[in-house]
């Protein structure tokens, strides 16, 4: 009885170690995927780390790269703003009373009458035209009569503005108090405006009125 059941045991134990020998090699398997899979995600760690690290040192680029154009960008509006300021400041004006300078002497000898008059000159002493100036008559600090106008001052060339002293209504000052503000465009297209008296030349609004606290 004992002989009949050895095979039977010899069969169990074979099986027994089959299972474990398959076990095993599941085990040192999955070991084995472990290991790679560990090595794997280590290098797209690293690989991750490398493309952060690129993108960071990108980023900072960027930002240097921001700065610089914004430095460029604003060197060329101040470069552009000296180059406008510089055709403003090259236009001279000045005051002038006495009889008027349009009337001649011949006209004069004629019979004709030199009223006491105020001219306003400006001159054009840049290399570009400048167009739409406009003197604006102000006496006794408030607006005085029409402006006058003239389309465009050539470069090197002067105009004249006239007005005689007895025009518009009196203000009751004696002698009177007559101002003129210039007023201009530029050949950048630039709305500028001179005070009465000199001074730097002042940016203004292209439908620019004189003020009466001026």
């Amino acid at each position: 009885m004992a002989h009949s059941r050895l095979p039977y045991v010899s069969t169990m134990l074979a099986a027994a170690w089959l299972t474990a020998a398959a076990t095993l090699g599941l085990f040192l398997g999955a070991v084995v995927t472990a290991i790679f899979a560990i090595k794997a995600f280590g290098k797209q760690s690293a690989e991750v780390g490398i493309l952060q690290q690129q993108f960071a040192e990108q980023q900072e680029f960027n930002r240097q790269q921001a700065e610089v154009l914004n430095l460029q960008a604003r060197d060329l509006r101040e470069s552009h703003t000296r180059l406008k300021r510089d055709q403003a400041a090259r236009i001279n004006v000045w005051e002038e009373r006495g009889p008027d300078p349009r009337v001649t002497q011949s006209q004069v000898a004629a019979g004709a009458v030199r009223e006491e008059t105020v001219t306003v000159y400006v001159e054009n002493t840049s290399e570009q035209l400048i167009h739409d100036v406009r003197v604006h008559w102000k006496k006794g600090g408030r607006p005085w009569i029409e402006p006058g106008r003239q389309r465009l001052v050539m470069p090197g060339k002067i105009a004249e503005f006239t007005q005689p002293l007895s025009a518009g209504e009196s203000t009751g000052h004696d002698p009177p108090v007559i101002e003129a503000d210039v007023y201009f465009q530029d050949a950048a297209a630039v709305h500028w405006l001179l005070p009465p008296g000199g001074g730097p030349p002042e940016t203004a609004l292209p439908d620019y009125e004189p003020s009466q606290d001026r």
